[in-house]
């Protein structure tokens, strides 16, 4: 479920819930789920988000959700679910996840260029390629309400931000494992 906007029926909220996990929106959606709850999602409601960070609290936020999230996905055996709606697990875009994994491969194919053995450039293309049609939608988006320069900022942002998620995910596996 999408933190930011959900509604849930009297009749449904049957949860004894305390969590201090951030990322507790998806977790109330998983006990939902386990309960054998329809949760509906709606294509067309927008919400805008009034948050005010800076770059070190992006940086925090957008790591420590993600990182939480991933031992909600372990403990849900989130892999399952993945494939079966038109959504990923939990309320991610599948095009969202892949550019995540998408720029881990892109980062270790530059510490091979770098450290290891030159690659030709050409690998570098076609991952970026790949990265971008992935984003393509959402970054359309960005062109077309915000115009160029916000487009172009926000290439490199959404990069790194894919790139800390993944990160996080990866870091939250890794802990998530060991238990």
């Amino acid at each position: 479920m999408y933190g930011s906007i959900h509604a849930i029926r009297k009749s449904s909220w049957q949860l004894s819930y305390q969590s201090k996990n951030r990322a507790q929106d998806t977790e109330i959606g998983q006990q939902l789920f386990r309960q054998g709850k329809t949760i509906h999602f709606i294509p067309s409601l927008e919400v805008v988000h009034y948050k005010h960070h800076n770059f070190v609290s992006f940086v925090k936020n957008d790591f420590r959700i993600p990182f939480d999230w991933t031992k909600i996905f372990w403990s849900n055996k989130g892999w399952k679910q993945i494939g079966k709606e038109k959504t990923g697990y939990a309320h991610s875009p599948k095009e969202q996840l892949l550019s995540i994994a998408l720029t881990g491969v892109l980062c270790l194919l530059t510490a091979i260029h770098i450290f290891i053995h030159p690659l030709p450039y050409a690998v570098f293309a076609t991952t970026i390629a790949i990265w971008f049609t992935l984003n393509f939608k959402f970054l359309s988006l960005l062109y077309r309400e915000k115009g160029a320069l916000f487009f172009f900022r926000s290439l490199f942002i959404t990069l790194l931000d894919n790139f800390i998620m993944g990160l996080a995910i990866f870091l939250g596996l890794i802990c998530n494992i060991k238990k």
